[in-house]
């Protein structure tokens, strides 16, 4: 029987092939506050979390229990105010 390969604390094993670079970012996003896809940053590294997007939840209930969002209009107006820029 092959011998067990020691792994470090956490189960994490860094070593191999471009996994240093995979934790790197893990790292990193682990410190930025994302909410979820799409989240986007200003140059102040301020977090917009689906902006220009109006939703409500399905159901008082988070996505593991069900619930999830419903769209209820989309506009693009955030992209000038972000911006700074008027018509």
């Amino acid at each position: 029987m092959p011998a067990r390969r020691h792994r470090p604390a956490g189960g994490r094993d860094r070593a191999g092939s471009g996994r240093a670079e995979v934790y790197r970012d893990w790292e990193e996003a682990r410190r930025i506050p994302v909410q979820g896809s799409a989240t986007l940053f200003g140059a102040d590294g301020e977090p917009l979390h689906n902006p220009g997007v109006r939703y409500h939840w399905s159901k008082a209930a988070t996505p593991l229990e069900g619930g999830f969002p419903v769209v209820e209009g989309y506009s693009r107006e955030w992209a000038a105010t972000l911006l700074g820029k008027k018509d």
